[in-house]
């Protein structure tokens, strides 16, 4: 897996590839206040088969944070659109996870439907809003850390410490005392690193800014949500949409599991993600 930068419009974007570049293209996008690095295990799982590629995106994980930047969905699509262009991919796969999976649907609904080839969209959001209960959780703490920073660093080291790391992060997760706390240690340092309340603010805002709704029925590819059957975060029901709303749309729910089903069910959501990746596609546009 080999690391790399790309600027775009004056901004360092991070990014990982794995996998030959004349394999079929495979594009992964994060969450909000999330990173590259959630994609590991599926690009590991699909490195073989694909060209498999996951970007921090801006305000984010490795990439530049800056104060005053496009934190639309729509300017981190472009983002995103502009990495495979570098890249010299023409047509792929898209998946995207929670406001990735927002992303990824903007990107196949209404910035390059002629490019994806299929969407995927995990624990994704559809109608511009996540979970009330996690919403009245984050955003008074999102707010506290934009206006006072110092906070952040406070933050930063109670997401070391077990029993609060496990409490801050309780939404994420369907049994959050099953996991190793080792095994999400990355997703608690990226979600709480110095530069982090830029992009976690004004993310919060491009969110709630786009609704899908209207869009998904203009959707030329298939596309899947996978959700986990018990998400705090974004509810089962945002997939649901997907599976109405986009032609050629399904929904898989994984059963005991939460807003990270790659964390959580890692076998069930692979073989879910390989069936419908691994199914012939129509070339985007085609009848």
């Amino acid at each position: 897996m080999e690391r790399r930068t790309l600027s775009i419009d004056g901004h360092q974007l991070v990014y990982i590839t794995a996998g030959d570049r004349a394999a079929p293209a495979l594009i992964f996008v994060h969450g909000w206040n999330s990173h590259k690095g959630l994609w590991t295990s599926t690009i590991q799982a699909f490195q073989h088969s694909h060209y498999a590629v996951a970007i921090d995106l801006l305000g984010f994980g490795e990439s530049d944070k800056p104060r005053r930047a496009d934190y639309s969905l729509l300017g981190q699509g472009r983002r995103v659109l502009a990495l495979a262009d570098a890249l010299s991919i023409d047509q792929f796969v898209l998946a995207g996870h929670s406001m990735g999976g927002q992303i990824a649907l903007a990107i196949a609904a209404l910035l390059a439907p002629d490019r994806v080839r299929q969407v995927i969209s995990v624990d994704g959001v559809v109608m511009g809003r996540a979970n009330g209960e996690f919403e009245q959780f984050v955003i008074p703490l999102v707010i506290a850390n934009y206006y006072a920073p110092v906070i952040t660093p406070v933050v930063h080291r109670l997401a070391q410490i077990p029993a609060m790391a496990r409490y801050m992060f309780r939404h994420q997760f369907h049994r959050i005392d099953s996991l190793p706390f080792e095994a999400w240690r990355e997703d608690r340092v990226m979600a709480t690193q110095p530069g982090i309340h830029h992009g976690a603010f004004h993310s919060l805002e491009a969110i709630r800014a786009m609704d899908l709704r209207p869009h998904l029925p203009a959707l030329k590819c298939p596309a899947l949500a996978i959700f986990g059957a018990y998400d705090r975060v974004v509810e089962v029901e945002q997939g649901r949409l997907i599976e109405q709303l986009a032609p050629q749309g399904r929904l898989a729910v994984i059963d005991d599991c939460g807003h990270l089903p790659m964390r959580e069910k890692p076998e069930a959501y692979l073989a879910i993600l390989s069936d419908f990746i691994r199914q012939p596609a129509e070339t985007p546009g085609g009848s």
